[in-house]
C-alpha cells in the first residue's frame, strides 16, 4: 500500500501543475479591414511567451506578440471571413502550458463620410493648409479629381496644403475629393477660391462658449494672407489667453470666481497691404452641479477577473469622484482623470455591494448617486441593459457607457455611430465629438470570455451647434503600434522624425514630440483614462489603467 500511495501522490500532484494554467479567453472581438487592433489572449497565471502555432491562420496584418496581444492593421484586401488559429503559452523553460483555438471574425468599416462641405479661401502667393475632414477616421487612401490651385496638392492624409503659386489665376477652383476605405468610396465637390493679396478681414465676429474646467483653443479667422495678430484691449475670461503667434484664444477657466458673463476683447490683424481691428465676444457659461449618468446598478463583477466601470457625469467637466458611503467589492478601488472617474481592480469575494459615489466640480457643486455591483463566482451571459442613449449636439464633447450586466468585449454589427464618435471595443464607450447633424441607428453586441453574447439595437440623435473642440479622428489605417501600461504609452514601428501627438477626450494636446531616429517611443502619462495618440498619418485610441 505504501509503494501505491507515493506514485498516487505524485501524479495528483502532476495533474494539479499542469491544470494550474488555463488559457480563459474563448471569444475575441471583431476586427475591420484596414483598421488597427488590439486584444490580450488572458490566462490565469504567468504566462512567459506567447505564439501562435500559425500566423497566418491570423487575419493579415495582425500578429500575437509574446506578451499575448494580438495586434497590427488587418490588411485592406482582407478576406471577410472568420479566421480560426491556435495560440500557445509557454513557461520560463519555454514548455507548453496550455493553448487554445480562438477566431477573429473579419468585418467591413463603415463607409466613409466626408464631412468637409467648403473650404477657406487662399491667397496668391501665401502657404495654404486645411484637412478635407472625415467621419469615420478610416481612410485608406486620398484623392481628387479636378483642379487645385497651382502650388497646391492633396497629401496622403486628407490635407490640401502648399504654397499658391505668385502667377495663380484670380478665380474659384472646382475639384472632387474622393475617401476610400475597404468597404466604399465617399466623393465630395469642393472649391478654393484664390485672391490677390490684400489687406486682411477678419471674419470671426464671436467665439464658442467657454466652461469651467473644460480646455479651450479657438482660431479666429481671416482673410488676406501672411497675418499677424496682435491684442489691442479689452478683457478675457481668466485662464484664458490671445495668443499672437497664430490668432488663437487658449487656455481654461480653473477658479470659481471667475464671472459668467459675455467678455469683449479687441485684436489687430496686419499683413504688408495694412491692417484691420474689431471687437470678439466669448461668453463664459455659469457653471452646473454634477449630475452623475450611470444607472443605480452597475456592471457585473466575476472573483478573480479585471473588472473596469466608468462613471460619467451628463456633462462634462473635471470632478473629484470619491466613495462617501458603503463599501466596494474587495479588491476594487475608486479613481478619477481629469472628467471621469472610474471603479477597477480585482474582486476577491463573491456578493452584492452597495455604495455611494460624490462628484465635486471645480467650482465646489457636487452631485452623488447610489450604486450595487453584483460579484459572481462564474461568468454569466451578458444583458445589455441601456434601453435609450443622450442625444448629441454637433461640436460638443460626447461620452456615454453602453451598459451590460456583465464584462465584455464589444461590436458594433449593424448601423454606424454618428460621424465623429467613436467605440471603445473593450469597455463600451462611445466618445468623441459628434460633425454631423442627424439619427443614427445602429445594433452592439456584447460578448465575455466565455463566448455568452447579447444584442441591443440603440441610436443617438444628433442637434447642431457651433463646435467648440475637435478630437483627432480614430483609427486610421498605418503600421505603427501603440501599447500601454499603469503610466506610459509605447510607440513602435515609428518611422523617421515622426510627429507625435497625444489627446485627452476633451481635446487637449497634452504631448507633442517628433521621434528622430527612434523607431520606438515611450510617452509618460500622469493619469490613467482614455487617450488619443496622432502619430504621423495614423490615429489610435490608448487605454492607460
Amino acid at each position: 500500500m505504501k509503494n501505491l500511495k507515493l506514485p498516487l501522490l505524485a501524479l495528483l500532484f502532476f495533474a494539479a501543475f499542469a491544470q494550474a494554467l488555463q488559457i480563459t479567453t474563448t471569444a475575441l472581438p471583431d476586427g475591420m479591414a484596414g483598421v488597427s487592433y488590439s486584444k490580450y489572449v488572458k490566462a490565469t497565471g504567468d504566462v512567459n511567451y506567447w505564439y501562435c502555432t500559425d500566423t497566418d491562420d491570423l487575419p493579415p496584418g495582425l500578429h500575437l506578440d509574446i506578451d499575448g496581444e494580438i495586434t497590427g492593421t488587418i490588411d485592406d484586401d482582407a478576406q471577410i471571413k472568420t479566421y480560426t488559429f491556435t495560440v500557445v503559452a509557454t513557461d520560463d523553460e519555454d514548455e507548453e502550458l496550455a493553448r487554445k483555438q480562438l477566431s477573429i471574425k473579419v468585418i467591413l468599416p463603415p463607409k466613409p463620410v466626408i464631412t468637409t462641405t467648403s473650404l477657406p479661401n487662399g491667397t496668391r502667393g501665401y502657404e495654404y493648409h486645411k484637412y478635407v475632414e472625415e467621419a469615420t477616421g478610416i481612410v485608406s487612401e486620398w484623392d481628387y479629381d479636378g483642379d487645385l490651385p497651382p502650388g497646391l496638392y492633396l497629401d496622403y492624409d486628407g490635407e490640401i496644403t502648399g504654397t499658391i503659386n505668385d502667377d495663380a489665376q484670380i478665380k474659384t477652383y472646382t475639384f472632387t475629393v474622393k475617401a476610400t476605405n475597404a468597404r466604399d468610396v465617399d466623393t465630395k465637390q469642393l472649391s478654393i477660391t484664390v485672391e490677390a493679396p490684400h489687406r486682411p478681414v477678419i471674419i470671426t465676429t464671436s467665439l464658442p462658449n467657454v466652461k469651467l474646467g473644460i480646455y479651450y483653443d479657438e482660431y479666429l479667422k481671416a482673410t488676406g494672407g501672411d497675418i499677424t495678430w496682435s491684442y489691442v484691449s479689452g478683457e478675457l475670461p481668466e485662464g484664458l489667453e490671445f495668443y499672437v503667434s497664430d490668432g488663437s484664444v487658449y487656455g481654461r477657466i480653473t477658479e470659481a470666481d471667475v464671472v459668467a458673463k459675455t467678455y469683449t476683447f479687441r485684436v489687430k490683424a496686419t499683413n504688408s497691404l495694412g491692417s484691420v481691428e474689431k471687437d470678439i465676444t466669448i461668453t463664459y457659461e455659469a457653471p452646473k452641479t454634477p449630475i452623475i449618468a450611470n444607472s443605480n446598478t452597475l456592471t457585473n463583477g466575476v472573483v478573480g477577473r479585471e473588472y473596469g466601470q466608468l462613471l460619467y457625469l451628463s456633462e462634462v467637466t473635471p470632478s473629484v469622484w470619491e466613495k462617501i458611503i458603503g463599501s466596494l467589492p474587495p479588491g476594487l478601488e475608486i479613481d478619477y482623470d481629469y472628467s471621469y472617474g472610474y471603479i477597477y481592480g480585482v474582486p476577491t469575494e463573491v456578493g452584492t455591494y452597495t455604495f455611494t459615489v460624490k462628484a465635486t466640480n471645480l467650482a465646489d457643486l457636487s452631485g452623488t448617486k447610489q450604486f450595487t455591483i453584483k460579484i459572481n463566482a462564474v461568468l454569466q451571459k451578458p444583458t445589455i441593459s441601456t434601453t435609450a442613449l443622450p442625444n448629441g449636439s454637433v461640436g460638443e464633447i460626447y461620452l456615454q457607457q453602453i451598459e451590460a450586466t456583465e464584462l465584455a468585449d464589444w461590436n458594433i454589427v449593424e448601423g454606424a455611430l454618428p460621424p465623429g464618435l467613436y467605440y471603445d471595443y473593450d469597455y463600451g464607450y462611445i466618445t468623441g465629438v459628434p460633425v454631423m447633424a442627424g439619427t443614427y441607428t445602429f445594433k452592439v453586441k456584447a460578448t465575455n470570455d466565455a463566448g455568452n453574447s447579447g444584442e441591443k439595437q440603440l441610436s443617438i440623435t444628433i442637434g447642431t451647434t457651433p463646435s467648440p473642440i475637435r478630437l483627432p479622428q480614430v483609427a486610421t489605417r498605418g503600421n505603427i503600434s501603440v501599447q500601454t501600461d499603469a503610466n506610459s504609452i509605447m510607440l513602435s514601428n515609428l518611422q523617421s522624425n515622426t510627429k507625435i501627438e497625444v489627446y485627452n477626450l476633451q481635446g487637449k494636446q497634452i504631448y507633442s514630440v517628433h521621434s528622430g531616429n527612434s523607431q520606438i517611443l515611450r510617452i509618460p502619462v500622469q493619469t490613467k483614462g482614455m487617450y488619443v495618440v496622432k502619430a504621423g498619418s495614423q490615429t489610435m485610441r490608448a487605454t492607460v489603467r
